[in-house]
């Protein structure tokens, strides 16, 4: 009886680990897809300014 329940707490306890790893992959996954969108937004800001001081400089130069 003492080896059943034994067995049945190891059980339980590999399940429970198994659980965890893939919470774990999916917060990791989570994770890069954040840092990846972070870096698009980072780029974009900069495309973003880099067009502006173009616009700028074209429009000076209309008025000119």
């Amino acid at each position: 009886m003492v080896r059943v329940t034994f067995m049945l707490q190891l059980l339980l306890l590999v399940l429970l680990l198994k659980q965890s790893d893939a919470v774990n992959k999916e917060c990791r996954e989570l994770q890069d897809e954040i840092s990846g969108l972070e870096a698009d937004i980072t780029r974009i800001t900069e495309q973003q300014h880099k067009y502006e001081q173009f616009f700028g400089h074209c429009k000076v130069s209309m008025y000119i």
